[in-house]
């Protein structure tokens, strides 16, 4: 059995583990947030560019 202090120490840690995966979750979240808007981004810069050619083909 542990003593009140090691059971202390161990829930601070675990705590603490629990604050940092807390933190890289929230940085992958904002990440794949940033990720999509670029992928809508560049979707959206294709499907002008497509556009203007097939347009210019046409001609």
């Amino acid at each position: 059995m542990m003593n009140p202090q090691e059971k202390t120490k161990q829930i601070e840690i675990a705590y603490s583990a629990v604050d940092r995966a807390n933190d890289l979750l929230t940085k992958i979240a904002l990440k794949t947030a940033q990720l999509d808007r670029d992928v809508k981004k560049l979707k959206n810069e294709l499907s002008e560019r497509l556009a203007e050619q097939a347009d210019q083909q046409q001609k």
